[in-house]
């Protein structure tokens, strides 16, 4: 167990679990084609946001799917949106991938997931999947060749940048335009509605067609669908009916209340999509997981009055959230940053697994080798230009390993600038080299707050000469760098950190931008920004 509060659900998870499966344990055993996949990447929402990590935030949805479930307690991901999801897809680690020069911003950037790549979409097609993306892209669209329909998915739903207004829709990555994309065309006229509806509903209506198929034919393709939400990212926004649902107060309270009303958002999607799932008939034969690109982004400064002030229209300034009790945030490699709360639950799992808490390692690349491994499909993918990391959890799910296949993972490590930084796993142990972190300390359970709300600019320095060392395992708030006192097993992983210099890496620099191009397209398509260079 990692917290005492996992340790405090146990005995209420496992009255759940024997109701829940009682009732599915006959249509389980009678099932033994492919399950639907169902993959729900949150954005932004760190290890204190979900309600059986936090039971401040009202989110029953997801609750349920944790107490009939089970939780990966050390799943990493990168510490920023477009790596984490370059790394889902294609099942590398994130240092192989473009994404982490600049996360894939500005918008005009002509760069996006290498075209080598066969993505986990192109996998499970081959497998008679029907593929689905919906929400947030941010894998490349300067060209039709990189956006979903180009890489594996039978269709999409949602926005192309890396982010957006929740409202108007407009992107809001260093460019402009209005960013609504329908498969292979712009979706007119459907901006101006709060986009967690929008993608929610699209991916209900491609339940209900899958559903209608198999009445209709006698059959349907399993399904694969991609939720990736873009709720809880900036600018913080909610309908006021989900704001409503919270009654902080004080000097945040109302930045407070507007954020908790996004993560009641993702449970709304979450609940749309597994009641649409049930009333279709897919539900007995689903698996469900759910996830966070990063930990939530701690900016550590002042407390703005256009903050203090927040509506639910929201301010796009407004850095808040939690990864209590871990140390950092969005943007560094501190267990705050990379640690996500994740949950697999649905039929599909065994009842034997339902409400265990499993604490082995897990990257958020390996569901690409799992997921091919569920769909009967092989993972191998030799024609990418940097190897495949992915290893396949399906053993460690259904619990006929006790331990996780990975002891070891590539948190990050850029070669761009003039030192090599990052951090890597192995096992216990957690090697970070960078020179300056910022946002390295600890923000407590809602980040601006009254109590702090100009906090000192924390700052961790870990460089190639005196890298930082933690016992994860120990000490998963990475209180106590211990790099001193374990002298060998710092020099064996710097030499590993070191030699993976030898490993492919992006070219150091970006693509050029192209902002003529860009804009020529959005001026040409009433205000929609999409594919201009081919």
């Amino acid at each position: 167990r990692t917290s005492k509060k996992i340790k405090s659900m146990k005995m209420m998870r496992s009255v759940v679990v024997v109701f829940f499966f009682t009732s599915l344990l006959f249509v389980v055993e009678a099932t033994d084609s492919p399950p639907h996949i169902i993959f729900f990447l949150t954005d932004d929402l760190g290890w204190n946001a979900p309600s059986f990590h936090n039971p401040a935030v009202q989110t029953p949805a997801i609750q349920e799917l944790y107490e009939s479930g089970l939780e990966l307690t050390r799943h990493y991901t990168y510490n920023r949106c477009a790596p984490t999801r370059s790394s889902f897809l294609s099942g590398r680690f994130p240092y192989k991938l473009a994404a982490t020069r600049t996360n894939l911003n500005p918008g005009t950037v002509k760069d996006g997931l290498h075209l080598s790549y066969t993505t986990i979409a192109d996998k499970l097609r081959q497998a008679n999947y029907s593929t689905h993306q919906f929400g947030k892209w941010h894998q490349g669209f300067f060209n039709t060749s990189y956006i979903p329909t180009s890489r594996g998915f039978d269709s999409s739903y949602g926005f192309l940048s890396g982010g957006q207004d929740h409202w108007s829709e407009e992107t809001i990555t260093y460019s402009k335009g209005i960013d609504i994309w329908d498969s292979n065309h712009n979706a007119y006229g459907s901006n101006g509605n709060w986009s967690s509806e929008l993608y929610g509903s699209a991916a209900v209506r491609v339940i209900e067609e899958n559903g209608r198929q198999r009445e209709e034919q006698g059959s349907a393709p399993p399904l694969f669908l991609y939720l990736a939400l873009h709720n809880t990212h900036g600018p913080t926004q909610a309908p006021p009916r989900l704001v409503d649902m919270y009654n902080f107060t004080g000097e945040a309270g109302n930045l407070r209340n507007v954020f908790y009303g996004m993560i009641s958002g993702v449970d709304e999607t979450v609940k749309n999509v597994t009641d649409a799932l049930k009333k279709n008939g897919q539900w007995e034969n689903s698996l469900i997981v759910w996830t966070t690109d990063n930990g939530s982004p701690i900016v550590a400064n002042k407390l703005r009055d256009d903050c203090v002030n927040a509506t639910w229209d929201g301010s796009r300034g407004c850095s808040c959230g939690s990864n209590a009790p871990l140390r950092g945030a969005k943007d560094n490699n501190l267990e705050g940053g990379v640690r996500t709360p994740t949950i697999v639950s649905g039929p599909w799992l065994d009842n034997s697994m339902r409400g265990q808490t499993l604490d082995g390692m897990v990257h958020v690349c390996d569901w690409y080798a799992t997921f091919c491994e569920i769909a009967g499909v092989d993972s191998a993918d030799p024609d990418g230009i940097a190897p495949l990391d992915s290893v396949s959890l399906l053993d460690y799910l259904k619990g006929k390993n006790a331990t996780s296949p990975r002891d070891f993972a590539v948190l990050d490590h850029r070669m761009f600038k003039a030192t090599t930084q990052g951090a890597i796993l192995s096992k216990e142990w957690k090697l970070i080299v960078e020179e300056t972190i910022g946002d390295g300390g600890w923000f407590g359970d809602f980040y601006p707050n009254a109590s702090a709300t100009s906090p000192p600019d924390t700052k961790l320095h870990c460089g190639p000469h005196n890298p930082c060392l933690f016992n994860i395992t120990a000490d998963m708030t990475e209180h106590n760098n211990v790099a001193t006192e374990y002298p060998d097993v710092l020099a064996a992983l710097m030499q590993v950190f070191t030699d993976l210099e030898k490993e492919y890496h992006p070219p150091v620099d970006s693509p050029p931008e192209d902002e003529t191009g860009y804009m020529a397209y959005v001026n040409s398509h009433e205000g929609f920004l999409g594919p201009w260079d081919g």
